[in-house]
């Protein structure tokens, strides 16, 4: 196991695994909580395995399956197993609980039919009757693989419950519904039954997912009269309050006339901040209908900065498709999207290589990877593979670009074998595509790279 130094992200691995002072802090303890913590290392999941000699705390193993479900690796759901199989040799009294946490790591792992196993069948084998907890989260996991019908089905058997199925599981439902084509009936259907019900209370989350299934069917027109119907508090009797997402939802399904008013609307009237998503929405149905004009303007509105690159690309897009392929206004809002590394890595190159020097430029490509920040480029044992599959005459075609690297990294090599070829390179994003294209320029590559 490797070593590691605690605290991690502030916890100590006693903070995880242990309910009480009562409970021993074996060695073994601190290898589940190590193997929880840095679970995103593919290679410490495979070394880890719980040993039936180990007498680790049973309070320990609950808790660390509790932690599992937390946990961001793929495969927490296997390290979950491994420790069940463990509790599974002991006499122990499982709950409802232990199965739920069970449950929802397999859940997130994507493995829906051993979430259902262990949110509802073993509790009911081991004479326990699922609580309403339980369900959400069996429908959660039918959920996430778009498993609308039997969240539906589990939404009724949640009804039967002495104490009913709560506003978490009518979301998990709406959402389903909404993944589908046909499935906005649905979900308007069950957010009126909570409209209409007094159990569950309407929350925002079941609202922004009725205006999501919606967005998706887009029926804009209903997700306006939705959201009036709320935005206005005087005309509701309920305690729901609109956030952004609800504003991002309706702005996405609009026109977008229409949906820049709602986007200004969230945040004068309401002073509501929209993220990126419905900002770059926006600006690619502008570039549909050729008002390049109005999504340029887009960079110059109430968007965060260090997110405002998602919506650049976006821009770009819209700009190229009606015709418009002069970049000096991107220029002018580089200052906007600073926090790129991809443009400090332009600003290093031309303050450090002689315009025209293809070599010095790889080179230091290379050495601001090394010395600066992390590049995703085929330096090494890649490079070395990559021109030398490489003939007199090739044509090739990139399928990623970054920032031209790969690109003029062959484009030398067919200069030292006579010249000739060409490379046609793709990228779809366009910072990056920006900035390749400032380096291939640089580098007096451009005739040779498309």
């Amino acid at each position: 196991m490797m070593p590691m130094e605690w605290p991690v992200n502030g916890l100590h691995w006693q903070d995880l695994l242990v309910d009480s002072p009562e409970c021993a802090m074996p060695d073994e303890v601190a290898q589940i909580g190590l193997v929880v913590e840095i679970g995103r290392q593919q290679t410490l999941w495979a070394q880890f395995g719980v040993r039936a000699h180990c007498r680790v705390p049973e309070c320990s193993l609950r808790k660390a399956i509790t932690v599992l479900r937390k946990a961001s690796a793929a495969s927490a759901w296997r390290v979950s197993s491994l420790l069940l199989d463990e509790l599974s040799m002991r006499s122990w009294p499982p709950d409802v609980v232990f199965w739920s946490s069970l449950g929802s790591a397999y859940s997130g792992a994507g493995k829906w039919q051993l979430a259902l196993w262990a949110l509802l069948e073993a509790p009911r084998a081991a004479h326990l009757e699922p609580n309403v907890v339980s369900y959400s989260s069996a429908m959660t996991a039918c959920e996430r693989v778009s498993l609308w019908e039997m969240v539906l089905n589990l939404l009724v058997e949640a009804e039967q419950l002495p104490e009913k199925a709560n506003a978490f599981s009518y979301s998990s439902a709406i959402v389903a519904c909404g993944q589908v084509e046909s499935g906005w009936q649905r979900a308007l259907a069950l957010w009126s039954q909570m409209i209409s019900a007094s159990q569950p209370s309407p929350n925002v989350v079941a609202f922004n997912a009725t205006l999501t299934a919606l967005e998706r069917a887009t029926c804009w027109q209903l997700a306006c009269s939705l959201l009036e119907q709320f935005e206005d508090q005087t005309r509701s009797n309920l305690p729901l309050t609109p956030d952004a997402l609800s504003y991002s939802a309706v702005a996405t399904a609009c026109p977008w006339p229409l949906g820049l008013w709602w986007l200004l609307r969230a945040r004068e009237k309401r002073e509501l901040k929209a993220g990126p998503g419905p900002w770059s929405c926006l600006a690619r149905k502008m570039g549909h209908d050729r008002a390049w004009q109005e999504a340029l303007q887009l960079l110059s509105g109430p968007i965060e900065g260090d997110r405002l690159g998602e919506v650049w690309c976006s821009v770009m897009w819209a700009m190229e498709v009606s015709g418009f392929t002069s970049e000096p206004p991107f220029r002018v809002r580089r200052d906007r999207v600073h926090q790129s590394k991809e443009f400090s890595l332009l600003d290093f190159i031309v303050t450090r290589v002689p315009r025209g020097d293809l070599s010095a430029l790889l080179a230091t490509v290379k050495r601001f990877a090394g010395e600066k920040e992390w590049l995703k480029v085929a330096g090494g044992s890649k490079a070395r593979l990559l021109q030398a599959v490489l003939r007199p005459g090739d044509r090739i075609l990139e399928l990623g670009c970054f920032v031209g690297f790969s690109a003029l990294l062959m484009v030398q090599r067919l200069r030292r074998l006579g010249g000739g070829g060409k490379v046609i390179t793709c990228e779809v994003n366009a910072v990056s595509a920006f900035v390749a294209r400032e380096l291939i320029r640089w580098a007096g590559a451009e005739a040779e790279i498309e």
